[in-house]
């Protein structure tokens, strides 16, 4: 009996018109991308940014999720990124969970 092989999901092309880009992009060292990462996750308080979640991660395992996605515009700020955990991110990546991530790093960060 043959295995089947294994269906590669098809990318949705997502509609960014009417949202307000920055005219430039930032692009960071690896240096100073782990030292955002360390402010992102300390600003989140190293917790996963869904307030559904209650998984207990150690500090190196959490992830850092780019609202606007990198592929998109290269926006390496802490306003465009939260601290997620590794589970949250696969479902947000695989669009099976939807976060409003611009909500809830404002009320996570009392912006």
């Amino acid at each position: 009996m043959e295995c089947p092989k294994p269906q590669r999901r098809k990318k949705e092309k997502v509609d960014w018109t009417g949202f307000a880009f920055p005219k430039s992009s930032v692009k960071l060292s690896p240096h100073e991308y782990q030292k955002l990462k360390q402010r992102v996750h300390r600003l989140d308080g190293y917790r996963c940014i869904n307030p559904d979640c209650h998984e207990d991660y150690g500090r190196g395992e959490l992830h850092m999720h780019h609202t606007i996605p990198r592929s998109v515009k290269r926006l390496d700020t802490e306003e465009n990124c939260s601290t997620i955990c590794p589970v949250c991110h696969h479902l947000v990546e695989i669009k099976v969970l939807y976060l409003d991530f611009e909500k809830l790093i404002k009320e996570r960060r009392k912006l």
